[in-house]
């Protein structure tokens, strides 16, 4: 008699058992898979938190860094007032600050490790974005050079909250990545939440925003199912910040006219921000307009053209592209009404999509080198450009430090201190400094 298939046959193997062994294989993939990620996350972390830590302190506080430490000092309260009629800035970094050195204290050490989290935080993100749109090669190259790069190292190091609109942008970004992978209302969430800390951190994370409402309404409203999340997203996000509203007018009005950075002064232009995310020049006062300098800005626009070019047929090319370009261009814009956004760490957001754009277009080439020379010599190429870029920031990473840059005001407390006299009166020309003399001043060992 022949089998019908109802039932199992002597040799044969039952669906039951065939089921278990599927799933017991699903289970060990997923077990495989999320220590690979471990692995990975474990391996960029500690290289990215190496060089992060590596000379946090050997230079002072500068002014501005002491501002965030005095300011953030004080009850929350008058955090958000003084913030909302004296600053330039959005009140969530001061206010994560001061919950910070409570925990960990105000030494240049504890001020500055809330960016090194900040910083390795994003690292970890990006190679998140990655993974949502890309291989795990991809991801690994983009956190690679995010975990390298000397401009992210030195905002890592600095008590300002320019490593947290990174790390905030990018995960709002995660969350937009996944919900166009069908990921769910909790995506759509993580959207909204990661761009609104952002908007409250920084208004740099406006431009990032206006690059992700062109990408809709060029491309992603054409997507199935994509209008109505995102609009209520972004609704959110503008519902969330409607409260800080009358502050940042407050903030533009009264602000603009004191301070010329803001008004009436020209930022450093887009060539130079380009050249500052992959070598870090103008922090380190490096002149472009030396033989180096200008292999720089040619290897800084190589790169940039490089991964804006080829990987433009991948389906993630489109967003990335917009988030990258529209605050470049805005930036460009706002240079003809005297207002210097385009300044490097105003553009920060812009360099983790740059780099995931990059290891896009090297993938690209990778998987074509086989199939004609021209592909071959591409990736050549493509390879020459990446060593010149890690060459690059290991000297700049050297050199930082190396090189003192930033103002010394542990020096000149300690210089005053030494020369003081009964009665002496110390007297400073702009009632700001004081604020960075008097953090070493008055920490200094008594005596000294």
């Amino acid at each position: 008699m022949v089998s019908s298939g109802a039932y199992p046959t002597a040799g044969g193997p039952s669906s039951a058992a065939v089921a278990g062994r599927a799933s017991e294989g699903a289970g060990q993939w997923l077990l495989t898979g999320r220590l690979v990620v471990a692995l990975d996350l474990t391996a960029i972390g500690v290289v990215a938190l190496a060089i992060r830590w590596l000379g946090l302190t050997r230079q002072s506080l500068w002014l501005d860094e002491a501002y965030s430490v005095f300011l953030s000092s004080h009850q929350l309260s008058t955090i958000i007032g003084f913030t909302a009629g004296s600053d330039a800035h959005p009140p969530l970094y001061y206010i994560l600050l001061h919950t910070w050195m409570v925990l960990f204290g105000s030494t240049p050490a504890a001020a500055r490790g809330l960016s090194v989290v900040a910083s390795v935080g994003a690292t970890w993100a990006l190679y998140a974005v990655a993974r949502q749109i890309a291989t795990r090669r991809i991801a690994l190259l983009a956190a690679t050079m995010m975990a390298l790069s000397a401009f992210q190292v030195w905002y890592a190091q600095e008590a300002r909250m320019y490593a947290l609109v990174a790390l905030s942008t990018l995960i709002g970004f995660a969350g937009l990545a996944r919900a166009l992978r069908g990921g769910g209302l909790w995506s759509w969430v993580l959207f909204s939440v990661g761009m609104t800390s952002a908007f409250y951190l920084d208004y740099s994370a406006m431009y990032g925003m206006v690059g992700v409402v062109v990408w809709f309404l060029v491309v992603g409203r054409k997507r199935p199912g994509v209008s109505l999340p995102f609009l209520l997203s972004v609704g959110g996000v503008v519902l969330a910040y409607l409260p800080w509203l009358p502050s940042l007018v407050e903030q533009i009005r009264g602000v603009s006219g004191l301070v010329a950075w803001i008004g009436g002064s020209s930022g450093t232009g887009v060539i130079n921000v380009l050249t500052d995310f992959f070598f870090n020049l103008s922090n380190l006062s490096q002149p472009t307009t030396t033989l180096l300098g200008y292999i720089a800005i040619a290897l800084s626009l190589g790169a940039t053209a490089f991964a804006l070019w080829a990987p433009r047929r991948q389906a993630a090319y489109p967003l990335l592209a917009y988030w990258v370009c529209c605050p470049l261009a805005l930036g460009l814009l706002s240079e003809f009404f005297g207002h210097p956004i385009t300044i490097a760490r105003t553009m920060m957001l812009v360099q983790p999509e740059l780099f995931l754009l990059l290891a896009l277009a090297v993938d690209a080439l990778a998987s074509r080198w086989a199939r004609s020379r021209a592909a071959r010599v591409q990736l050549a190429v493509a390879g020459l450009l990446l060593l010149a870029l890690l060459a690059g920031n290991v000297a700049t990473l050297t050199r930082a430090n190396t090189t003192t840059v930033k103002e010394d005001w542990s020096g000149a407390a300690t210089y005053v201190a030494s020369r003081e006299q009964p009665g002496d009166l110390i007297l400073f020309n702009a009632y700001f400094t004081q604020m960075p003399f008097d953090y070493y001043y008055h920490q200094r060992p008594q005596g000294k």
